[in-house]
This record gives C-alpha cells, structure tokens and sequence, in this order.
C-alpha cells in the first residue's frame, strides 16, 4: 500500500478561526529584495525546464511513501501541478510558488503574496536571491510576513531512484521578516535539469527522493 506524502513545496501557515473560514486576509511583502544579476565567468547555467502538459514526477520517502505530481497545465500563465492526494499547488511562469490548495476545499487555500521566488532562473553556483512575502491562508486573522534566503551552493553527481544524475544544491533559509532574530527553517533543495525536477529534498526533517521523471 502506498502511503501518501505531505505537499512536496510545503506552504506552512497555521490558520486561525475566522467568521469566514474561506476568506484570504490582507497583506503583502516587498516581493523580490536582492537577486545575484549575472554570472561569473565560466560558470556553468541551468535554465528554466520547459515543462509539458501531462509531465509526471514521483517522490519517494524511504522507499515506501510516494507523492505522484502531474502538470495540469502550463503557459505564459503560469504552472499547476496536480498532486495524487488532491493537493494543487500553483506557479507563476518562471516557477516562483504562487499558493496551494486542495481540489474542492477552498479552505485549504494559502496564497504567497508576491509569490515566493523558490527557482530564480538562471541558476549557477554561488547565486544568491532573496525575497519577502505574505503567507495568507483562508480563514486566519492575518497574514504571515515571511523572508526567504537563498543561495545556489554547487552542482553534485546524485544517485537517486530515478538514476544518477547531477543537480544544483539550492539552500534556502525562511524566517518571519519581522523577527530577524527569530527561528529559522533550513532546507535543502537539489534541482536536476536533466530531470526537470528536483532529485532530492530535504525539509522538515524529511528526505524526499526522485523515483520516476515522465513526458507525456
């Protein structure tokens, strides 16, 4: 039996009880604070994927939990994958995390306001790029001001399920953005270009691996 896994691009707010359990509170962030402009020279660049209508991609956790992901639908628009459990999660067109939210449960929704910048392609090692947004989930009193910090640390050879490949090392560091010496959430993300997808994830503690990468 499979077991499902929690939301691969996990959008972690804690709701509060609200009269109208579906409505999104106000809010905003700065969007995009600092981004590394160009390359140094003989870097080796990852462009964006060019992901297809009808693409799946399985994770696997420890060999016997999997998140099935399938491209709903992608353009000029913007990208949404469709997870097995129900879960969709929404991208802007270069692959920042716009919200999720659950087929048919508009309480489910969460809403990065400006979207977070978890891909900011092109990538190369030694990128860094940083962002503030507002977390707004359905039916909390306010929204959640959050920063992101990433930096693109170095290209690795992988071994994963789904075969060997080699992936940029992405560290992103998240924290409230009105609490800079607050606690921070630490995660590591190992985009594959060859796959499209990320190989590897590790967040919350959890080690999420590529098993399978398909066109339609």
């Amino acid at each position: 039996m499979r077991a499902a896994l929690p939301c691969l691009l996990t959008l972690l707010a804690s709701a509060c009880a609200a009269p109208d359990r579906h409505a999104l509170p106000e809010g905003s962030g700065a969007g995009l604070l600092y981004r590394d402009a160009d390359p140094p020279p003989g870097a080796e660049i990852c462009a964006a994927p060019q992901w297809q209508q009808g693409q799946r991609f399985t994770l696997v956790a420890g060999g016997w939990a999997r998140a099935e992901f399938v491209v709903a639908a992608t353009g000029p628009a913007g990208h949404e994958l469709a997870e097995s459990s129900g879960l969709r999660q929404f991208f802007t067109s270069d692959f920042a995390i716009a919200g999720q939210e659950v087929a048919g449960a508009p309480a489910s929704a969460v809403t990065n306001d400006p979207p977070d910048p978890i891909l900011d392609f092109p990538l190369w090692p030694g990128k860094r790029w940083s962002a503030e947004f507002a977390r707004r989930s359905a039916g909390a009193d306010a929204a959640l001001l959050a920063r992101a910090d990433y930096l693109c640390e170095t290209w690795e050879t992988l071994r994963v399920p789904a075969g060997e490949m080699r992936a940029l090392r992405i560290l992103r560091r998240l924290r409230r953005a009105d609490d800079p010496a607050g606690e921070e959430q630490v995660a590591l993300y190992w985009w594959a270009p060859e796959a499209g997808f990320f190989a590897r994830k590790l967040e919350d503690g959890v080690l999420l691996e590529l098993e399978e990468a398909r066109r339609p």
